[in-house]
């Protein structure tokens, strides 16, 4: 963002009363809500809205302010807000320190927004009014490259939190909690000359630009890389799927190993311990037997009949590892069909698969997982996976399923927390999503699993539910 922009972004705050919310939505990304707009002429602009929201987004280098909040749209009435939730949702729920600190602004009043040390620094005065006092606390968002930083100050300059913790050994300017702030270094470089301010009225449009912009880029990016990610990985079952030997060659392997175990044992006298080949004649025919490595014959004729026994169980069993390819190729294909039509950054945020830690094990979930803000969402691919997933929930985790269709369980593992209606809702959206659907209205029945009763297989029925309408 240019001066000229955080300036006006500054006067704009500043023609609201209250910071009713302040919370961070995305890992580098802080949501502001504002409200009583005392502006004549900005009232006007935002069509009687009470409230306004604008995101900072403070990743270093790409720091920038925007809005989703368009305002030549017409207000939607309740009825249609019932059956669409607008709210953008990310995969996590954020509660570090810093969360924690940022929360307590929420509801403050906005003495004074403005351009701090005349530098790309947006400095927020807020008021927070207890029963029994009052305090003065600075919000101050640097949009100045590698000082990028969002940080929450006392009135004496003391740093309470920060969304990014610099230690001496990083920077000289260190940002450190109960530490005082120093400034930023100011650029040698002559400053820009200075262009006429922006005016008050445009900069909800600038920011909704600006939203539609990097939103654009970002969902592009976005939804290469997801691609990219499941075609290896579809690829990757396919492969295993190719490769999976055929029963006839299990069954023909197993009773070939079988009757070579069978000629060692009748022949059981000629042999010798640690021997690792033999040749036997049977019936005027002439057999080589490759022993395994044993310390004695009999343990290597034993060995033999068991992996005889393996292969055998293997061929009765194979096409059951063929069915459970085929079915997660077929769940796969669904997903990406779903990741390339899909116009919403949060729900391919959520489809991103989880990054795991060098100190963490991988996980051995049989069932497709994603998260909405920390919440456990899990999806049956297959009847064996939606049979184990109704197998293994809580009494209190919801069930979601659409209505008359033969399609995924999907299973939130909330117990007994309660759950914003936005996160039932986005669950609804994705079980609507990888299960393939063409176009139409669909509803999506949930309850809470105790009032789910399995009947056969995944078969079940189910009471005391509540019904999402959704139009794909």
């Amino acid at each position: 963002m240019t001066l000229a922009e955080i300036d006006a972004l500054a006067r704009f705050i500043g023609c609201f009363d209250k910071l009713v919310l302040v919370q961070r939505v995305a890992d580098m990304t802080l949501k502001l809500t504002l409200a009583q707009c005392q502006n004549p002429s900005l009232c006007a602009t935002l069509q009687g809205a009470k409230s306004f929201d604008v995101y900072l987004a403070m990743t270093r280098g790409k720091s920038f302010a925007y809005t989703t909040q368009d305002l030549q749209k017409p207000p939607q009435d309740q009825a249609t807000l019932k059956d669409s939730k607008p709210e953008s949702l990310s995969p996590k729920r954020y509660n570090a320190p810093f969360d924690v600190a940022l929360s307590r602004l929420n509801r403050s009043k906005i003495l004074s927004a403005t351009l701090y040390d005349d530098d790309r620094i947006l400095r927020l005065e807020l008021l927070q009014q207890g029963s029994y006092k009052q305090s003065i606390t600075f919000l101050q968002c640097e949009f100045t490259g590698k000082h990028t930083n969002a940080i929450i100050l006392t009135h004496e300059q003391i740093i309470i939190d920060a969304l990014r913790h610099i230690s001496q050994a990083q920077s000289h300017r260190q940002v450190k909690v109960g530490y005082p702030l120093a400034k930023i270094p100011k650029n040698p470089k002559k400053p820009a000359p200075q262009c006429a301010p922006l005016a008050l009225e445009s900069i909800p449009k600038l920011l909704l630009q600006a939203h539609n912009l990097e939103q654009s880029k970002a969902l592009e990016s976005l939804r290469h890389s997801l691609l990219s990610h499941y075609t290896r990985t579809k690829a990757r079952l396919q492969a295993l799927l190719d490769t999976l030997p055929k029963e006839t060659a299990l069954l023909q392997e197993s009773r070939t190993l079988n009757h070579q175990a069978s000629l060692l044992l009748s022949h059981l006298h000629t042999l010798s311990p640690y021997q690792s080949h033999a040749t036997i004649t049977d019936n005027g025919t002439l057999y080589h037997i490759n022993l395994p490595a044993s310390k004695t014959p009999q343990e290597a004729i034993n060995k033999l009949f068991s992996t005889s026994k393996k292969l055998a169980q293997k061929a009765r069993n194979i096409h059951k590892e063929a069915t459970n390819l085929e079915e997660k190729i077929a769940f796969l294909d669904k997903e990406l069909a779903f990741i390339a039509r899909a116009d919403k950054l949060d729900t391919l945020a959520i489809l991103a698969p989880k990054k795991i830690e060098k100190r963490q094990k991988p996980s051995n979930d049989q069932v497709y997982v994603i998260f909405i803000q920390g919440v456990k969402i899990s999806i049956g691919r297959n009847e064996r996976e939606n049979i184990k997933l109704l197998e293994s929930a809580r009494a209190d985790d919801l069930w979601m399923h659409i209505r008359d269709i033969p399609s995924s369980h999907l299973i939130i593992h909330c117990g007994k927390n309660a759950l914003a209606e936005s996160i039932i809702y986005k669950a609804g959206e994705i079980l609507l999503g990888v299960s393939g659907l063409k176009q139409g209205d669909f509803l999506v029945d949930y309850t809470k699993r105790k009032f789910v009763k399995i009947t056969s297989g995944a078969c079940v029925i189910f009471s005391k539910h509540q019904s999402l309408r959704y139009r794909v």
